[in-house]
Formats: C-alpha cells, structure tokens, sequence
C-alpha cells in the first residue's frame, strides 16, 4: 500500500463518550470509538491500547487496557473493560487496524476521569440583583511535585468567562436546571507545571431575568471553581482558593432585548479595572467573596464540548464624517454570533455602537433589527488606549461605531466569534448543481455558527432551546459533522423538563412554554441519537422517562372509546407550522391530526427502544398501541375519494373537510399511511406544492424523496421562485432564516441554525443513505443519478465514512461508494435504472466498489 493509501486507512477522529479527548468522562463509562479508517475494507480488525502515561503508551506499554484484535464490526462505539480508573486518572489511548500482514496505528488520543468530590465554595456577592456583573480573583499555591496533569474546573450561575494567568480559557458553562447544574474542566498542566502558584479570574454574571431562555430571576447566583493536580504515580490533589471580588459597575443595562433574553451593555470603561485578570494586580481594594448560603445546586460534569471563541476581522470598513463625527460602517462579510470588540486610542473617549443582520436603503446598519431587538449602546473610554468588548453575545453582521476622534485614532474593529466547536472535514457535498452546493454551505454555515451552548432556536430574540429545533439540529449536527453528543444532552434536558409527565417547549428555562408536538419531540431524538450511534446506554437510561411522557399523553388527553388524543390544542397548544400562515390552511380542531401523528411516532419508537434494552413485554404493549392508533386514524381521517388526510375531527366526531399539506405529510413520515397507500399520498403532497415553513420543510423533503417525488424535492431545493430553502441563497443568506422569505414573517430573526437540516435532508435524498441498523452498521444507498448528472458525497458515522459518487453521461452512469469496516451497504439502483441481470438491489461488503448503471430494459453486455 502507498503511503497515501495508509493515510487514508489510518484511524483517525477519536473519541471518548463521543468527544475529542475529553476531561471529565464517568469512569466506569468510557467509550471509544474512531470515525475513520480503512477505505479499502482490508483492515477488519482492531486492537485498542489504553495505559497510564502518555510514554508508556509510545512504548504500546498499556497497562491500563489492552483490548485485544478484535472484528470491527463488533460495535460502533467500544466498552472500556480496562483496569479500574480512579478519580481524575488520565487514560492515553491509540487504536490499530490489521489485515493480518499490516497495521496500522492512530495518533494517540487521551480522556480524563471526572473528579469524585468537587472541592471548594460557592461565592458571589453580598447581594443578588440583576444584571450583576461581578470580578473575581483568586490564587492557587501549587504543590511541587512531579505532575501529570492539572485540571481547572469552573461553574457558575449564570455564565462566566474564565482565565489563569491573564490566558483566556473558554467561556460557560451549559445553561441547565440547578439539580443538574454543569462545571467544566480545562486542562491548565503547561501553565502551572514548574510553577508555585497560578491566578485565576473570572467574570461572572447574573442575568436575573425570567424567560424561556435560561433558568434565572430565581434568586440563584454563584461561582465555584478548583484545582485537581495529579501525580505521575496517580495521585490527585484537589486544591481550593480564596476568592476577592469586585462588583462591576462597567456594564450597565441599556434596555432589554430580545423575550426578556439579553440587557444591551453601555460600556463604561472607567469602570473596567485595567489588567485584572493578570498576576500580579493589586486587589488589595476588593472584598472576600461571600460563600452562599445553603447553595442547592448538584454539580456534575459537564457533558457537552466547550464553546470555541476566536477573533474575526471585517472585510470592508467604510468611514464617513459629518460635523466632526466618524461613523465607521463595518461588514464582517457574514453572519456572526458573538460579540464586538475596539481597540480604541486614548482621544476616544464617548463611542456610539451599533449592531445589526441588514442595511437600511441608504447603506446604515439596521440596529432596529427585524427580530425585534434593539442593538445600541453607548460606550465610553478612560483616557487609555485599550479594548472593550461585549461580555454575552449578539447575532450580527454588520457593526456601526459612531467616534469623535482624529482620522489617525480610529478604533480598531473586531467581533469574538463563538460557537460550538464544528469540524468540517467529516462531510462533503458537490455536484454538478451550483445551487445546491451553496444551498450545501448555507447548511454547513448555519450549522457552524449558529449552535452554541445549546441548540437554541436563535442567538438574538428567544435564544431558547426549542425541542423541534434541537431535533432538526440533532440530525444536522450527525450528518454535516459527526456530532452527537449534543443533541442527545438536548433530549435530556427538555426530558427533565417534563410537568406532569409532559415535556416543556423549551429546556432549560425559568417559564413554562408548551407546544403538543414539542412534548412528544424528545422521544423522537432519543430514538434518533441511537438510530445515528447504536449506543444503548443513553435508551437503557431513558426509558422510564419515555414510558412516563407517552403515558402521560395518552392518559391526559384521552378521548372515550378512541385511541386517539383530542384537546390538546386548548390544554397545551398545537403548533403544525409557523407563523400560522404557513400552515396551508390547517384546522386546528379537537381532535388534531398533525399531534396524533407525532404521538403514535413516540409510542411506537419507544416500544422500538424498549425491545433494544430487552422489555419485551412493554415492547409488545406498545406496538398493540401503535397499531391501534394507525388504525383508527387511517379510518376515520383518509378520505379515498381526494386521497388525502383530513385535519382531524371536531368534537361531535365528525371529520373536516380540510385537508391541509401537513396533515399528510406528518400521516406520511410518522408512519401512519399503510404501505400500499405510500406512494399515493406521496403524490398527493407533491401535487400540493411547498406550502410550508421549516417545521414541516425537513418532513416534506424526506416524504418527496422516498414516495417517488425526486423532481419536486429538486425543485423545491433550486427554484427561487417559490417560497423555500432556494429563495434564502439567491437573497445572499450566511445563514437560514426563520421563514424562506423575508417578507413571511415579520419579525424573522436572520440566524436560525434549525434550517441546517435542509443540508441534511438534501444530502440524505440525493444519496438515498438512510440507516438500516443503528449506528449504519447496516445501511441503504439509493443514488438520485436519475436527477443530478455529477455529484460526490461524504456522510460520517460512528464506524467511518460512507462516501458516494456518480457521473452520468450519454452512455453510460457509474456510480461509487464506500463502505467502511465493520459495516454492509443495500445498494439500491436509482428510479429507471438496474444493474447487470436485470436487478435493481446489490449487497456491498467494506470497501471501495464501482458500480455501472443500465437504463431499464436496456440489454446487458
């Protein structure tokens, strides 16, 4: 094999609990796996080496765990079944591939354990008032000892950003409820190694505020943080500190933005210690932290990566003056989620900013966005050269910056970008279609820059984390990134969100919110986290909750002598689309058929999950129950005679005559048409044209796909217009919208990463890839050649990469694909097309194949 062969089947893209080297996974839970690996299906067996120290695993010394050759098709995700770990131990880790003549080895990866027993107390100021802002500092005597590696772990209610030693580190933590109320961990060994002590600071605040957006205005406020430092021989000290604090009065509100989500923040400088977060700065002047009385929150590790922060600089900065006044007109060339930053000289001393998504028709920056928040500020220098910048963040892409100064003292311009770490390189799209590959980047983009702590609705006006948009993200995040873990914490936080059994709108939040559809979505993202890694685990745990919330749905709204649910619009309130004239007309009655349809795709995948974890007898119930539900709702709302689904029924029983898009759509994708009928109604919704919004785009796309509706799905995609996912990139969308137009709803915010599932669903019907078996151990690949001439796809799973190609031309199409180790492909021929011997399904083991495609009833040769 050629070295660049090796490289591309050398794994690679480790992980632990799903995570890049991790620093405080469970220590009886680690699981490994790689997503990358042997394209030429020769390397079928694996042999993980976990030890100690990060020389003994140089030396393949594992004396941790040393797990053996084993088949790769054994599981996607591996069991550590090593010696036990301790609190805070290190685990240096390498997989190998062989084909019993060559191996090869992945650069090592490392995990950490979490700590057994935080250490230290919770601070904060004297007082809890809202919008506090509050300075801490604290220095840590560090044992002299032979180290392996230090952890610096950091909570807060609200949020914090956090240095040592004047570096900044990250930012946090994950918004949660208090029972469950996350510390992260940052690996600090370069800075204190040598070293006698290390100053940390954090910049808390406490937003005080009651919304849908995060649990606050609760009275709860407090910073906790500590120092493990681990020994070479595996002993850890856990080290606290004294902390000294300042109640800053540099970020005063403005106004409230957003659902009570964010205050504006007129920076005042003068206010603002200079260098406060480096050693050395006197704060003599500063008060001893208040420890917290009686605090009741439960910490527990973290279980989502922390947000990455980086600077981004403007690609056009426009300056005019009038009567002294410089307004700088910023483009940063995108949308961004963030905050500003200036640098600003000495003479500076008063600036006006302003922030928004659009110009107006004269060129201004639209700080009156169309979200309905208001971004203007007031910021006022000291009298020094030095930076002020946003503490929480904004959704923008443009920035105006009123000064009065010299032309030589302009400020100098730049945004703190943050988001979700995103990848990249683990999925590809390109094709002979140029709008589809930037309607593909838009996706990517959207995905990238929108998903922040949480997969929340939007980063401007809810900045909630609404449980259809995280399910949209959910599998966005799995097909554009091979991101997992934070749509499965999503499902767990809108699952404990759950009152009387019903699960909350939004999670986690001060307010209860519901929608119908939106209680029942956390089952389906259970179900969709192990459709997409085959973990076990996560359903076993779950479970419970699940029985309690499909329960508690068919026990709250029962309607006598039916199988059926009615009411819930007035008990809770049933969205189908939104806005409301998205929803092609739908009735919103007694008996509604857009939540029914959600329901019986909830009761019947946690009978699926409960069948996986071995409760056959609850399986067996639920299945009867499923299948009741299909029944009636078949009967009693699919008129033959349109060959539709009516809206629902009112409360005398009788059906209406309506029969909106949606109706048939949720009918359709939530398993309720019988197979017979599937293609009739696939029709049907295909005749009705795109009438929609995003919260039935993806469920429309993945019905025109599978029931012989390709040239629609195309067409929806491309077609500018007609109001869809098209009509975004031919306007120069960055990112999706919360409406395909402008113009739909009025106050549409311009970063609503939820729209990254269009990608998604884009990528999935053109290569036909669905899951056969969780995790694609088994999986389809049914080409759409019959509608795009070129086009070259990677989609990533947990056992690697599955890529497919095709290339049509007058005489002939071919098509490849790339089945990774472990795993089986069901290739399916496109629509009007079969292979050699007149067949139209061939079974693919690991492995790179070539396939040729023949016309239908064209003669072999």
């Amino acid at each position: 094999m050629s070295e660049h062969g090796m490289e591309r089947c050398r794994p690679a893209d480790l992980t632990c609990n799903l995570l890049d080297n991790p620093l405080a996974v469970p220590r009886r839970t680690p699981q490994l796996g790689w997503a990358r690996g042997c394209r030429c299906g020769r390397h079928d067996r694996y042999r993980i080496l976990v030890a100690s120290s990060a020389g003994g695993l140089a030396r393949q010394r594992a004396d941790l765990w040393d797990s053996g050759w084993r088949p790769r098709d054994d599981a996607p995700l591996v069991r550590y079944a090593g010696v036990a770990l301790s609190s805070r131990q290190a685990g240096h880790w390498m997989v190998g591939l062989s084909d019993g003549d060559e191996t090869l080895w992945s650069a090592p990866a490392r995990f950490v354990t979490a700590p057994d027993r935080p250490v230290g107390q919770w601070v904060w100021a004297s007082e809890v008032v809202p919008n506090q802002h509050l300075l801490l500092r604290g220095e840590v005597n560090l044992p002299q000892v032979e180290m392996e590696h230090a952890i610096l772990s950091v909570s807060a209610d609200d949020s914090f950003g956090l240095w040592a030693d004047g570096l900044r580190l990250g930012r946090g933590p994950c918004p949660s409820f208090p029972a469950h109320q996350p510390h992260q961990s940052f690996d600090v060994t370069e800075l204190v190694r040598d070293q006698e002590r290390l100053t940390v600071a954090v910049h808390a605040h406490h937003l005080g505020l009651v919304n849908w957006a995060i649990v606050s205005g609760d009275g709860r406020a407090g910073v906790r943080a500590w120092l493990d430092v681990t020994t070479t021989d595996g002993t850890t000290t856990a080290l606290s500190w004294d902390w000294r604090h300042l109640v800053c009065a540099a970020f005063p509100a403005g106004h409230v933005m957003g659902y009570d989500t964010a205050f504006t923040e007129e920076i005042d400088a003068r206010e603002l210690p200079v260098g406060w977060q480096q050693p050395g700065f006197d704060d003599h002047a500063w008060a001893p932290a208040v420890p917290v009385a009686a605090p009741d929150w439960t910490l527990v590790p973290q279980r989502t990566a922390t947000v990455t922060e980086y600077r981004r600089h403007p690609e056009s900065v426009e300056v005019t003056t009038t009567d002294g006044i410089h307004t700088m007109t910023v483009d940063f060339g995108r949308e961004l989620v963030g905050g500003l930053g200036l640098r600003v000289a000495a003479s500076a001393t008063v600036l006006d900013v302003g922030l928004g998504e659009e110009l107006t028709d004269d060129g201004a920056v639209r700080t009156q966005m169309r979200c309905n928040c208001r971004c203007e500020e007031r910021w006022s220098g000291d009298g020094t050269e030095r930076e002020l910048q946003h503490y929480g963040d904004r959704a923008f892409r443009y920035a105006q910056v009123d000064v009065a100064a010299t032309d030589d003292a302009l400020p100098e311009v730049f945004a703190n970008v943050a988001h979700y770490p995103f990848d990249g390189t683990r999925a590809e799209f390109d094709s002979s279609d140029p709008r589809l590959n930037r309607l593909w980047q838009l996706a990517v983009d959207s995905l990238r820059y929108g998903r922040q702590e949480l997969m929340m609705d939007c980063p401007s006006r809810e900045r909630a984390n609404y449980g259809l948009d995280s399910l949209m993200m959910q599998h966005a995040a799995a097909m554009l990134d091979g991101e997992y873990v934070q749509g499965a914490h999503m499902a767990e936080l809108l699952l404990e969100s759950r009152v009387d059994g019903v699960p909350r709108a939004v999670a986690p939040a001060s307010r209860d919110h519901h929608f119908t559809e939106y209680g029942l979505y956390p089952v389906l993202m259970v179900w969709l986290h192990h459709q997409h890694t085959g973990d076990v685990d996560d359903v076993r745990r779950w479970l419970p909750v699940l029985l309690e919330v499909v329960d508690a749905f068919a026990t709250r709204f029962h309607v006598d002598g039916s199988s059926l649910i009615g009411g819930t619009d007035t008990a809770l309130r049933d969205l189908v689309d939104w806005p409301t004239t998205m929803r092609d007309d739908h009735q919103m009655v007694w008996i509604n058929s857009v939540p029914n349809a959600v329901h019986h795709r909830a009761v019947e995948v946690t009978g699926q999950l409960a069948s996986i974890v071995g409760d056959d007898v609850v399986a067996e119930q639920l299945s009867r129950r499923a299948e009741s539900i299909r029944t009636e709702f078949h009967d009693r709302l699919y008129d033959p005679v349109t060959e539709r689904y009516r809206d629902g029924i009112d409360e005398s029983g009788q059906p209406v005559d309506h029969s909106s898009l949606h109706s048939n759509v949720f009918a359709l994708q939530m398993g309720l048409v019988p197979e017979p009928l599937r293609h009739t109604v696939g029709r049907t919704i295909a005749d009705r044209g795109w009438r929609g919004n995003l919260f039935v785009g993806w469920f429309l796309l993945q019905v025109l796909f599978e029931y012989g509706a390709g040239e629609e799905a195309l067409r929806a995609l491309t077609d500018d217009t007609i109001p869809g996912p098209a009509r975004m990139v031919s306007a120069g969308a960055t990112t999706t919208w919360e409406a395909w137009d402008l113009d739909l709803k009025a106050n549409s915010s311009l970063c609503h990463p939820a729209g990254a599932v269009i990608g998604a669903e884009m990528v999935n019907g053109l290569s036909g890839i669905r899951p056969i078996e969780p995790g694609h151990r088994r999986f389809r690949v049914r080409p759409r050649a019959d509608l795009l001439s070129v086009c070259r796809l990677t989609v990533p799973t947990p056992y690697g990469q599955i890529e497919v190609d095709w290339q049509r031309s007058e005489s002939d199409t071919t098509v490849g694909v790339i089945v990774p180790v472990g795993t089986t492909c069901i290739f399916h021929a496109p629509p009007g097309h079969e292979l050699s011997g007149s067949t139209t399904t061939l079974e693919l083991g690991p492995g790179c194949h070539r396939i040729g495609l023949l016309e239908r009833g064209t003669p072999s040769i």
